[in-house]
């Protein structure tokens, strides 16, 4: 699991805009993402749910 910020664009933005008017132009949530296959670094669904067992069993 990667913590993220999501922001959402509330109108129009443009490259000219200062900090404080993107900001004021956004809305900012916290989010969550469960990384996938696409990356040659991440593990596999398969190999996450083992591990999730594994580690759930431990602390029983």
């Amino acid at each position: 699991m990667e913590v993220e910020f999501c922001f959402t664009a509330q109108r129009d933005l443009t490259a000219g805009m200062s900090r404080e008017e993107l900001l004021a132009s956004c809305t900012v949530a916290g989010d969550m993402e469960v990384p996938d296959a696409r990356y040659a670094n991440s593990i596999s669904p398969v190999r996450a749910s083992i591990e999730l067992t594994r580690a759930s069993d431990s602390t029983r």
